[in-house]
């Protein structure tokens, strides 16, 4: 009618902070179009309240206080399900990814280190 392609948004999704709209043409092939990017932080480090719930957790299976134990490194992580990478014989998990944190915690002395596996908020927090 005006000379041009008709285009039509199939579906448009939002990976690693850029937006991909698929777009067909009437009797093309499908394609993809990069329309927004957004860089994304290399390796966020967690907050500090995350931080706060992992060395609690860290204490409480080390039985030890949350003042002798030292956070080595943490790094965000995308786990394979809702298992926080932790699955628990017996138990059921969403097959989803779940983001979250890896945090790596070492007694003071160096002796034990424990790495503790949370969600988002730390409201889940899991160590292997």
């Amino acid at each position: 009618m005006f000379g041009r392609p008709l285009l039509a948004c199939l579906h448009a999704v939002s990976l690693l902070g850029a937006t991909a709209v698929l777009v067909q043409a009437a009797s093309a092939e499908p394609s993809v179009h990069v329309v927004h990017t957004q860089a994304m932080p290399p390796n966020p480090q967690p907050p500090d309240f995350v931080i706060e719930v992992a060395v609690q957790a860290a204490a409480d299976q080390l039985g030890v206080t949350a003042d002798n134990l030292v956070v080595v490194a943490s790094e965000q992580r995308d786990w394979p399900d809702t298992s926080l990478g932790c699955p628990q014989p017996g138990r059921a998990y969403a097959q989803i990814v779940t983001p979250g944190y890896l945090i790596t915690i070492d007694t003071a002395d160096g002796a034990t280190e424990v790495q503790v596996h949370t969600n988002p908020d730390a409201s889940v927090s899991a160590i292997c």
